[in-house]
């Protein structure tokens, strides 16, 4: 098992790199990163680094965001775990299928560098 790092990681799931590139580029001031263009070996990467925070792309091919964050759901290890989608779909029915999938949040793309820091923010646990 590793040390727990200094800094939350963030861990996103997402087929677009030039997205992928622009987030990191984001977060890596304040947060570790991790990175993964599809949902091929998920749970073992969450239990490698240990995210405080993921974030999902909805649309992928392959498994979608919702089914990813299904099978993280269905892991008893990470039912707590912070679950951000990000999506392109602007309507209710969107924002009810990430709650029904089991996201913790979401927020619409193209998604701002402001909102998405203080999301990320909002979601970290807290220190006990």
């Amino acid at each position: 098992m590793r040390l727990k790092a200094e800094r939350p990681r963030v861990l996103m799931v997402d087929d677009d790199d030039e997205f992928r590139m622009i987030v990191r580029d984001w977060l890596i001031g304040r947060y570790d990163f991790t990175e993964l263009a599809n949902g091929e070996g998920l749970l073992e990467t969450i239990a490698d680094v240990e995210p405080a925070v993921i974030i999902l792309d909805v649309r992928m091919p392959g498994p979608s965001g919702f089914r990813l964050c299904q099978a993280i759901r269905a892991d008893e290890r990470y039912r707590d775990l912070p679950v951000l989608f990000l999506t392109a779909g602007k309507e209710d029915v969107d924002f009810i299928r990430t709650l029904k999938a089991g996201g913790t949040a979401y927020l619409t793309k193209p998604v701002d560098r402001k909102d998405l820091l203080f999301k990320i923010k909002e979601l970290l646990p807290t220190p006990v």
